[in-house]
């Protein structure tokens, strides 16, 4: 009788052992649903200000069609382009020239 009442004590602390061990896992597992659940939070609170953002840029491409700005803008972007490219032939023949010499 002595023995089985060993056996059932040891059985019982084993018990306690894995339970305590199951309670340590799920407060891990508690803690790290808790920083994914911030993470989400935070990952949210970002594409909502990127929407913000896309609003706003898409807004201001609206008002620049509908002013005529994107026209004038794209013609001066194109003229400094030229006036690069212009430039740069010039570098190219001075550079050309100076091989030459």
């Amino acid at each position: 009788m002595e023995a089985r009442l060993v056996e059932i004590t040891r059985a019982q602390n084993s018990t306690d052992d894995k339970l305590q061990e199951l309670g340590d896992a799920q407060h891990s597992v508690n803690e790290r649903v808790e920083e994914l659940g911030s993470s989400q939070s935070c990952a949210g609170d970002t594409l909502q200000e990127l929407q913000g953002v896309q609003n706003s840029v898409e807004a201001r491409l609206v008002e620049l069609c509908t002013n005529g700005k994107l026209q004038e803008l794209q013609e001066s972007i194109e003229a400094k382009l030229v006036e690069v490219r212009r430039a740069q032939n010039s570098t190219d023949g001075k550079l050309q020239e100076l091989g030459d010499a």
